[in-house]
């Protein structure tokens, strides 16, 4: 069943194989393989959610020069120029103390993984995220990335 749902919209899934584990949400997972500061990550999906890309927070981060510590309350996301704060809690998030609300959650919980937002990434982490019909290339564009 997950091959033909797959086939119809042209991404995998595996939305009824992880239901009968438990509950687990509809997500369509990218097929491209997601280069990051020029190495190819074989086991890094990006997601499809309510037609929203979606990438893992903790590998996507940490690799492009960020440290993560998630609490019960919050997502403290920090490097050596700027400290973020997301609320568990509440719609709103602190950029180098000074706070910001947001409408729509920029980030999901999937499978006890964070996700975040494509243009959350760019917008914040200032990430380079280009496409093409193979690939997906996430770049660091304040020089903080491994190499």
């Amino acid at each position: 069943m997950d091959r033909l749902i797959g086939e119809v919209n042209g991404l995998r899934t595996t939305f009824v194989q992880k239901n009968r584990e438990g509950n687990y949400p509809l997500l369509f997972e990218e097929t491209k393989t997601i280069h990051l500061n020029g190495k190819a990550q074989e086991d890094l999906r990006a997601v499809v959610v309510n037609n929203r890309t979606l990438y893992p927070a903790m590998e996507i981060l940490t690799q492009s020069g960020y440290t993560l510590l998630i609490t019960d309350q919050s997502i403290y996301i920090e490097n050596d120029a700027e400290k973020i704060r997301f609320s568990l809690l509440d719609p709103f998030y602190v950029l180098n103390e000074r706070r910001y609300t947001f409408r729509d959650s920029p980030f999901e919980l999937i499978d006890n993984e964070y996700y975040f937002e494509e243009d959350t990434l760019r917008r914040l982490f200032h990430l380079s995220i280009q496409k093409n019909q193979e690939a997906i290339f996430i770049t660091t564009l304040t020089g903080g990335g491994i190499e």
